[in-house]
C-alpha cells in the first residue's frame, strides 16, 4: 500500500506556525514602541528636534495600531511588517546620525526578522538589499556627501546619548533574542506536529479502518518475525484462521452497519481474548488472522482458538436486537506443521475449511491428511 504524502500536512502546520510566529512578534513589537520610542526622544535634548524623531514617532503609532488590530492582518502582511518597520527607524538613524545612533542595530534586527519569515532566495535577496544600502550610507559619509549637523564630540560625551544606544541595543537584543526563542518554540511544536501526523498515516496504512487491526502485509510481517523469534529461542508460533459463521445472514437480515458492528465488536473480542503480545489482523470481509507467539506446546493454541470460538459466539446486542455469529478456526503451529510463512497459512486456511465442513463454529488443529492448500473459495 502506498504510502500517504506528508506535504499537505506540513504546509498547514508551518502556515500555522508562521502565523502564530508573526503574532507574537507583533506583541514584542509593540512592548519595542513603548519603551523604545521615549528613549530615542531623550536624544532631543542634545541635537533638538529632528525629523528623525519624527519619523519615529510615526513608526510608534503604526505599530500600535498594527498591534492592536494585528488579528484583522493576514500572516503574509505582518511578516512584511515585522521586517520592514526596523528599517523605517535603522535608515533614518543612520542618515543623520551615521553610526553613533542605533541605526546599524535596527538594520541586524530587520535582517534577522527577514530571515525569520523568508526562505530561501526572497530572504537573501532582501538581506542584500538592506547590506548594498549599508554600503551606500557608508560611501556617502565617506566621501563627504553626507555629514553630520552634530558635534560627535560633544554628542558622545553627553549620558542621553548613551542611554539612547544602550536603550535601543539592549530593546533590539530582547527583541531579537524573543523572535528567536518564539521560532525555535514554533519550530519543535511544528515537528512534533509532523511526527504526530506521520505515526497516525503510518497506522492508517497498516490497520484497518473499521475495526483497527492491522492489514494483511502488516501481519505477514509480524509471522514471519514470530517464525524466526520461535526457531531463535526453540519455542512455537501458531496462526490461527478464522472465518465466521452466519455472518452473510446478518449482513442481509439487519443491513451492513449491523455487519460493521458484528466485526468491530469481533475484533474487541478478539484482542481481550489473546495476550498483548501476540496480535491479531483483519484479512478482508469476515476473515481474520490471530498470531501466538511464545507457545509451548501446539495445545496452547488449540486452548487459546477455543477461547476464541467461545467469546465470539456469544450473542451482540445492535439496537435492541441480539445478533449471533460464529467462528470457524483453522490452527497451524510453527515448527510442528510449517516452516514458512506461506505454508503456516495455507494449512492454517485448510484445517479452518475442514472446521466448516463438519459443522463449524469450532477450532481444529490442522491435519497431516489434510497438509495441502485449501480451496480458493469455501
Amino acid at each position: 500500500m502506498p504510502q500517504p504524502s506528508l506535504a499537505p500536512v506540513m504546509e498547514i502546520s508551518e502556515t500555522a506556525v508562521r502565523d502564530q510566529l508573526a503574532d507574537r512578534m507583533w506583541r514584542g513589537m509593540l512592548v519595542l514602541a513603548v519603551v523604545g520610542i521615549p528613549t530615542s526622544l531623550v536624544r532631543v535634548l542634545i541635537t533638538g528636534w529632528q525629523p528623525l524623531y519624527a519619523l519615529h514617532t510615526a513608526i510608534a503609532i503604526l505599530v500600535l495600531l498594527v498591534a492592536l488590530y494585528r488579528r484583522h492582518l493576514s500572516a503574509n502582511v505582518k511578516a512584511v511588517l515585522a521586517s520592514v518597520l526596523p528599517l523605517g527607524v535603522g535608515l533614518p538613524a543612520l542618515h543623520a546620525l551615521g553610526f553613533y545612533g542605533a541605526g546599524i542595530a535596527w538594520i541586524i534586527a530587520s535582517c534577522i526578522s527577514t530571515t525569520m519569515f523568508f526562505k530561501g532566495r526572497i530572504g537573501a535577496l532582501v538581506i542584500a538589499l538592506e547590506l548594498l544600502v549599508l554600503t551606500g550610507f557608508a560611501w556617502a559619509y565617506v566621501r563627504g556627501a553626507l555629514v553630520l549637523s552634530i558635534d560627535t564630540n560633544d554628542f558622545i560625551r553627553q549620558p542621553q546619548a548613551w542611554i539612547a544606544v544602550i536603550g535601543a541595543t539592549g530593546i533590539v537584543t530582547a527583541a531579537v533574542s524573543y523572535g528567536l526563542s518564539i521560532y525555535s518554540a514554533s519550530h519543535a511544536a511544528l515537528m512534533d506536529t509532523i511526527r504526530e501526523q506521520h505515526a497516525l498515516i503510518t497506522h492508517q496504512a497498516t490497520h484497518d479502518g473499521l475495526t483497527g487491526l492491522s492489514l494483511p502485509h502488516l501481519a505477514r510481517d509480524r509471522l514471519n518475525h514470530a517464525i524466526q523469534r520461535a526457531r531463535r529461542d526453540q519455542s512455537r508460533a501458531a496462526l490461527l484462521f478464522i472465518d465466521l459463521d452466519d455472518f452473510k445472514a446478518v449482513n442481509d437480515t439487519h443491513g451492513h452497519d449491523a455487519g460493521d458492528f458484528v466485526l468491530t465488536t469481533v475484533a474487541q473480542r478478539m484482542l481481550s481474548a489473546i495476550r498483548a503480545v501476540d496480535s491479531a489482523s483483519r484479512q478482508g470481509g469476515d476473515e481474520f488472522m490471530v498470531l501466538l507467539g511464545g507457545l509451548t506446546t501446539v495445545e496452547d493454541a488449540a486452548a487459546v482458538a477455543d477461547k476464541l470460538v467461545q467469546a465470539i459466539a456469544h450473542p451482540m446486542v445492535y439496537q435492541g436486537q441480539a445478533l449471533q455469529v460464529g467462528a470457524s478456526i483453522g490452527i497451524a503451529v510453527f515448527p510442528d506443521h510449517a516452516d514458512s510463512v506461506e505454508t503456516m497459512m495455507k494449512q492454517a486456511d485448510s484445517a479452518m475449511y475442514q472446521v466448516k465442513k463438519s459443522g463449524k463454529n469450532s477450532a481444529a488443529v490442522v491435519k497431516p491428511q489434510f497438509l495441502r492448500e485449501a480451496p480458493d473459495t469455501l
